[in-house]
């Protein structure tokens, strides 16, 4: 027994620092995916929220007359508004994560090169605009590109986070 005892005494103060070292390097990586995840989910929640915006000024830009400063405004937003939504791919492609690579083709791009050549295809900056029936449909086609890309996104991320497979997989 006196050697159990003699080992604690010479070595217990050391493993009490090692201990605690293990701990704090576990709960600082554990903190730092965390911070990750929230910085990642703010992100989607920005590129659905500029979705919705791009939504919004795509049916003001069909109620605009040709030509006019309303419509002209109209246009310069959602071109603007695609640029800010291009920074935040970005921004997520930086992280250098499985799910967002950079420069990788994730399940994202598909929806999202839909939804912008919806956004901007045949009557975006034209002097045509659509009838109404066909507006209502164009609209209804914009809006389920958008959800479809802001649901990619929250599908990567889920794989990213928690491991959910895909439901293509």
């Amino acid at each position: 027994m006196s050697a159990v005892s003699a080992f604690i005494k010479d070595y217990g103060p050391a493993g009490a620092w090692v201990v605690a070292a293990v701990g704090w390097l576990v709960a600082n990586k554990q903190a730092n995916k965390r911070e990750v995840r929230k910085e990642v989910r703010a992100e989607i929640d920005d590129i659905a929220r500029i979705g919705k915006g791009i939504l919004t000024e795509l049916q003001k830009y069909y109620a605009t007359d040709t030509g006019s400063d309303a419509a002209l405004l109209s246009e310069l937003t959602i071109k603007a508004s695609f640029k800010e939504l291009d920074l935040r791919f970005d921004r997520l492609h930086s992280r250098g994560l499985a799910e967002f690579p950079v420069g990788g083709l994730v399940a994202a791009n598909e929806p999202r090169e839909a939804f912008f050549d919806l956004a901007t295809g045949v009557h975006f900056e034209t002097s045509s605009r659509p009838a109404a029936a066909e507006r209502s449909n164009l609209i209804v086609r914009q809006t389920n590109a958008c959800l479809q890309l802001t649901e990619a996104l929250h599908a990567q991320f889920l794989r990213e986070f928690d491991g959910v497979p895909s439901a293509h997989s």
